[in-house]
């Protein structure tokens, strides 16, 4: 058997099994969590694909202790890595490669890979389905998961949609804790849209479900109190926000949670701070600050508040010699956060590389087993061979003799039937010519008549375009009409007003008629644009979705030109929100999924 290369031994590559006992052979290990692994050990473990998912269980359980160890994540991932090489293998271990999927979903998701953390998590997903139809805790914490890592990418519609999936897994389930836990996350992230309304009723549902009989209850609603207290802050309701604030401190003080208690203090420092209550704030910020400098309860997004805080402090009191110095602590934080995150990406980039490598010189090494085992039942079976020659020879002798006595009967009596089939075939040939022509004929009228209903049909739609531009030029020629009639007036009025008087309304009107003119001008080019777009495309949105409104087929007509909500709240002089409520109720009509693009669904129509 070939060996395995050595450097990758020496980059860490099979250092992944941990635990690992399999039927086939067992393998060491230690507190420090290495392994001695002899190439027959690697080989026969991954050509064990019958219990599959049993090694995809212990791959699992040793790569989430790996992430665990900053030091370790890349062996963490070339570990899930392995573990995905059995994912094929184990077809009814789905609950298994469901957990597999999850946890290296989160390790991608802390290393900096949000899309390939999403589409893990929906595997996952769909794995776990498959073996638990009903509602779980597990589906559900996978519908939050996935909510959860597209609200941090910021992509808001598919966060709301899986959110609400948590939610119905919840209810089905009806556990009053992660119904709470689900209306407070959708909150979050109606909270973000700055679709405030909506976003404290749910908040208001989540705590009116909770019991309070555990502490993770009381831990959520202290959560749910905190998400309030932020949407009263953004309304600038502050006198609410400081009471939710304050009321916060005291529980997380009585639970003896100090990270929240930063956080929640961080929150009334930004009340005090909107209030211009600095004697308070500074308060808040030598208490935060004894958390910050003993650097065990806090996070590096609270330290970050910190500084951010004590910023806006310094900057208000006008003390910009300290302000300096905040700044310069805030700067230095962001550039190590960023340092760290780079380090990270680096990590999970020459990993998954690496861990690439290693599988396809194992797959290389599987091969070249499989061809020297073929090699040797090909030795044996050229001896087999070599025993039989002689036979084969003779019964080719014999056969060769018998098949040209037969050949010598048959030829006569097959040359006769050949030709009685050659005629057959000739008749046959002839028949289906004349068929052929027969349809050819037939299409040839039908091509005929479907031209002639072509050329009617566009007579027809030319006539309706004529008619229509006509009706359009009368409405066009009254305005006209009347915007003469109502000039008329006017210098009538300016005619009757005193000289130094006429000089200003003139100069209105002739600013006025510039204005009017413009204005004509762009909405006959808007006009020929839509005309462009409408006149076979809104036959087909009308076809295809018969209950759409007017203003609605429209409203597909500048989604089709490829206008901004910017552009079409201009033009239809409402607001962008207006416009994005509009789009919203659209794409349900037309049955879009959340993550669909309008655009090119209304391209392709």
């Amino acid at each position: 058997m070939p060996a395995v290369n050595l450097k990758l031994f020496l980059l860490g590559l099979p250092l992944l099994l941990l635990g690992l006992v399999n039927p086939i052979a067992g393998v060491a290990e230690n507190n420090e969590l290495h392994f001695y692994l002899s190439d027959s050990i690697l080989n026969q473990y991954l050509s064990d694909t019958i219990h599959a998912g049993a090694g995809i269980r212990q791959l699992d359980t040793l790569a989430s202790r790996l992430a665990t160890d900053p030091q370790k994540k890349s062996q963490a991932i070339q570990t899930f890595q392995l573990g995905l090489m059995l994912v094929p293998y184990a077809r009814d271990s789905f609950e298994a490669v469901s957990r597999l999927y999850a946890d290296f979903s989160s390790l991608l998701n802390e290393a900096g890979a949000p899309y390939l953390s999403i589409d893990y998590v929906k595997k996952a997903l769909a794995s776990y389905k498959l073996a638990h139809a009903a509602s779980t805790s597990t589906s559900y914490n996978l519908s939050g998961k996935l909510a959860s890592f597209y609200l941090k990418n910021n992509e808001l519609d598919s966060a709301g949609h899986y959110y609400q999936l948590a939610i119905n897994e919840a209810q089905n389930t009806g556990m009053p804790t992660w119904i709470a836990g689900a209306q407070n996350n959708l909150g979050i992230c109606l909270f973000k849209e700055r679709n405030y309304a909506d976003a404290y009723r749910h908040f208001k549902m989540a705590d009116s479900v909770l019991t309070l009989n555990h502490t993770e209850d009381s831990i959520l609603k202290c959560s749910i109190v905190d998400n309030m207290a932020q949407l009263l802050l953004a309304q600038g309701n502050l006198g609410a926000a400081a009471v939710l604030y304050k009321a916060n401190i005291a529980s997380y003080t009585v639970l003896n949670i100090h990270q929240d208690i930063v956080k929640s203090r961080l929150g009334l420092g930004n009340v005090f701070l909107a209030q211009r209550n600095l004697g308070d704030l500074w308060t808040q910020l030598s208490l935060i600050a004894t958390l910050v400098h003993s650097k065990k309860f806090v996070s590096q997004a609270h330290v970050l508040g910190y500084y951010e805080l004590l910023l806006q402090y310094y900057l208000t009191t006008g003390n910009f010699k300290e302000a300096l110095k905040a700044q310069e602590q805030l700067s230095s934080l962001k550039d190590s956060i960023s340092n760290n995150n780079s380090k990270a990406l680096k990590t999970l980039s020459d990993a998954m590389i690496s861990s690439e490598m290693y599988k396809f010189n194992t797959q290389l090494e599987l091969y070249q087993n499989r061809l020297l085992l073929r090699d040797r039942d090909l030795k044996s079976a050229r001896g087999e061979a070599k025993s039989n020659l002689l036979f084969l020879i003779i019964t080719f002798i014999l056969g060769t003799g018998l098949c040209i006595l037969l050949y010598v009967f048959y030829r006569n009596k097959s040359r006769i039937q050949k030709d009685q089939i050659r005629l057959q075939q000739s008749e046959l040939k002839i028949q289906r010519d004349e068929i052929e022509l027969e349809k050819i004929a037939r299409q040839l009228s039908e091509a005929q008549f479907d031209i002639q209903r072509l050329e009617r049909e566009k007579l027809t739609r030319e006539l309706e375009y004529k008619k229509k531009d006509i009706s359009e030029l009368s409405l066009y020629l009254s305005g006209i009409k009347n915007m003469n009639l109502t000039m008329l007036n006017k210098l009538g009025d300016i005619k009757n007003k005193k000289p130094l008087e006429q000089k200003e309304s003139i100069n209105n009107l002739v600013a006025e008629l510039g204005v009017i003119t413009n204005s004509q001008e762009k909405t006959i080019m808007f006009q020929e644009n839509i005309e462009k777009v409408n006149t076979e495309f809104t036959q087909k949105v009308i076809a295809r979705f018969p209950e759409l409104t007017k203003s609605e087929i429209e409203l597909c007509s500048f989604f089709k030109m490829n206008l901004s909500n910017k552009d079409i709240s201009l033009l239809k002089n409402i607001s962008p929100l207006s416009v994005k409520m509009a789009r919203y109720r659209l794409r349900k009509k037309l049955g879009l999924a959340p993550e669909g693009d309008i655009y090119q669904f209304l391209s392709n129509l």
